[in-house]
């Protein structure tokens, strides 16, 4: 493998650390604080969230790039998706997909809703649905971030 490759798919990995690791954190902390339910606990969370998105999206558009650069010196001819390999990027492509958009939903248009909906105190009920969905789908994000990871080892290893 040539250096520059090497090095880009260490910025590729870094980038997909960063992202993945940053999901499972927030997560904890998410299941932590639910437990609390102390007041202001959310508003805590929300702060958390945005702090770490402020690192984790770069980190995760570095790691698209970077993939995508990745894929033309690790199959410079192409790749047949009939092929073990094929099949496994499909579902790596389709992954990372679900992350895009589940996390995009999550970070950029459920979490700002929620925060207006409380802070220009809504209805309760509306409270808690925005709060459930926002909840179900960063679950989402962090369970298709991890299934990325085990989806690249079985490309990497078939």
């Amino acid at each position: 493998m040539e250096p520059w490759a090497s090095f880009l798919l260490g910025v590729h990995l870094v980038g997909a650390s960063i992202w993945v690791g940053g999901s499972v954190a927030l997560g904890v902390v998410a299941s932590v604080l639910g437990r609390n339910a102390r007041p202001g606990a959310a508003d805590d969370l929300a702060r958390i969230a945005r702090r770490l998105g402020q690192v984790m999206w770069p980190a995760l558009l570095v790691a698209i790039v970077t993939g995508a650069y990745n894929l033309t010196w690790a199959f410079p001819s192409g790749i047949d998706p009939a092929s073990t390999a094929g099949r496994w990027l499909t579902v790596k492509f389709a992954l990372v997909g679900i992350v895009l958009v589940a996390g995009g939903l999550h970070s950029f248009a459920l979490a700002p809703r929620l925060r207006s909906a409380r802070e220009s105190g809504r209805r309760e009920e509306d409270v808690r649905r925005l709060v459930r969905w926002n909840r179900d789908l960063g679950v989402l994000t962090t369970v298709a971030s991890v299934s990325v990871v085990i989806a690249a080892a079985f490309l990497a290893g078939g």
